[in-house]
């Protein structure tokens, strides 16, 4: 349930994020040798919050974090100006289990437990599409 990234432009500062049985995360940010909360808990789902992952967001100041729930929905959340908002990527037919994104950002990759995994890259701003949805046996 846990992502970390360095706070953009920052070679010093390290933040992670944890999603929660209770359908929230919550920020930590490193201060020093220990950890310290960052904000109030975000709640992003009904039920559980099963994954989140840091968006790279390479020369911009802003934060954006993708989280996926027990209510099936996958989410993006974006931190700016000081206040966070959120977009809805999609509904999925099963529970998503797992969330990553690729390295540069751009495309996020959406794992059920039932061996399925759904690429989305965003096309604009808020607006995502369906680039591959694979089953895959094992």
């Amino acid at each position: 349930y846990m992502s970390f990234i360095e706070q953009p432009n920052s070679l010093t500062n390290v933040h992670f994020v944890a999603g929660a049985a209770d359908g929230t995360f919550t920020i930590f940010q490193s201060k020093g040798s220990s950890w310290a909360q960052e904000g109030q808990p975000i709640s992003a789902h009904d039920g559980a919050t099963n994954s989140v992952a840091w968006r790279p967001l390479p020369g911009f100041s802003r934060y954006e974090i993708a989280s996926c729930g027990s209510d099936c929905l996958v989410k993006l959340w974006t931190f700016e100006d000081n206040k966070w908002s959120c977009f809805e990527i999609c509904k999925c037919d099963e529970e998503p289990v797992a969330l990553k994104w690729s390295s540069c950002g751009f495309i996020l990759s959406v794992s059920s437990g039932t061996n399925t995994v759904a690429l989305y890259r965003e096309v604009s701003h808020n607006n995502w599409e369906i680039i591959d949805n694979s089953n895959s046996s094992m």
